[in-house]
């Protein structure tokens, strides 16, 4: 249903308060006028709007890996390799009442 870099497009997107401040980004990242005005101007919610054509098309993935920033997979990849085979304590310790 939602890509997997739509949380960080909907942090953008909240970032940019203003209308005109999210116009503005809109066409420094090659958004034409007209749909720029429009997606800048909507009542939509942030996390509705994080998965529209606009902003799938201004935050691809190379661009967030250029601002420095990982896909939820990938950083997923980067700590799920710490999280294998440790042993969770349970609470008890030396037996079943735990004395």
């Amino acid at each position: 249903m939602y890509g997997p870099d739509a949380g960080f497009q909907m942090c953008y997107w909240k970032q940019w308060k203003k209308i005109k401040t999210k116009y503005d980004n809109l066409i420094k990242h090659g958004i034409d006028n007209f749909k720029a005005w429009e997606y800048a101007n909507t009542r939509k919610g942030y996390w509705r709007i994080s998965n529209s054509p606009i902003l799938t098309v201004t935050f691809t993935k190379t661009r967030l890996k250029n601002l420095g920033y990982l896909s939820f997979t990938e950083r997923y990849a980067q700590v799920a390799k710490f999280l294998t085979n440790r042993r969770i304590p349970n609470g008890t310790y030396g037996g079943v009442r735990g004395r």
